[in-house]
């Protein structure tokens, strides 16, 4: 059996030192990424959760597209303070859904999610009031989704 010097038993323990503080360096690296995404999601979670607090509170103009026979926004262009109040709601919907995507990446639940919520408000969003270029290119392609979805659902 060898045995080892000082100095060996020395440099091993410097050595195991090092993979050490480095695998902790890593496992630390890899909690504050989790961290951050869980973070992200809570947030996108609560300004959710605030949309559709707004959304009970105000339920006429929550389905503003719906019934598909008689749409509810056609009586807001009728009423300039309520059609107004329509155009501050959508506008909450719209800073929500262009966070929500900022902050989950695009992820493909919260994209349906936020597209079916859209889709209660086509005829407004595919209407000229609406103005298309305040908005990024990822909302941008979601509110086409939503106006298409909406469309589909018409013809079907």
């Amino acid at each position: 059996m060898e045995i080892y010097s000082i100095d060996k038993l020395s440099d091993i323990a410097s050595i195991s030192s090092a993979v050490i503080a480095f695998l902790a360096m890593i496992i630390a690296f890899f909690a504050y990424r989790s961290t951050r995404r869980e973070a992200k999601l809570t947030l996108a979670k609560s300004l959710y959760k605030d949309y559709l607090n707004l959304a009970f509170e105000n339920p006429k103009l929550s389905l503003a597209s719906y019934p598909v026979e008689n749409p509810r926004y056609y009586s807001f262009e009728k009423e300039d303070v309520k059609l107004e109040e329509y155009e501050y709601y959508v506008a909450q919907l719209v800073l929500a859904s262009e966070e929500i995507l900022d902050l989950t990446s695009n992820d493909l639940y919260w994209r349906n999610t936020l597209r079916d919520q859209l889709k209660q408000h086509a005829l407004y969003l595919d209407s000229e009031r609406f103005p298309e270029n305040h908005s990024n290119r990822k909302f941008g392609s979601l509110v086409i989704d939503a106006i298409e979805a909406y469309k589909d659902e018409l013809d079907s």
